[in-house]
């Protein structure tokens, strides 16, 4: 199960899980990109709509503008727990599947 039906842009789902995942990291737009195998024009445009919605602050480090989660961002904790929920979710899965050799 993933979160397609929920948040369909993929490079939106992998910059969410980024931050989800990392929430005290300050990571600039490159250094994500290659994180995630993206292009950095993909990854500014979405980091631009998180910063917009008030999830993400950004701030200048020399001529790198960096990105952070803000911690106060009312739905944070719901965002993170979806992200929990499916992680352990995906889990139980795998372990039943190795379990009983089964295929997916």
């Amino acid at each position: 199960m993933d979160l397609s039906f929920l948040i369909p842009g993929k490079i939106r789902r992998q910059v969410l899980q980024y931050f989800v995942e990392n929430p005290d990291v300050q990571v600039h737009i490159r250094g994500l990109a290659r994180e995630l195998g993206a292009s950095p024009q993909q990854i500014y445009q979405e980091l631009l709509n998180m910063e917009g919605w008030g999830l993400l602050f950004s701030s200048s480090q020399g001529n790198q503008r960096v990105f952070r989660v803000n911690k106060k961002f009312p739905l944070l904790p719901p965002i993170e727990d979806l992200f929990r929920s499916l992680k352990e979710e995906n889990s139980r899965s795998y372990d039943i599947v190795q379990t009983f050799d089964l295929k997916e």
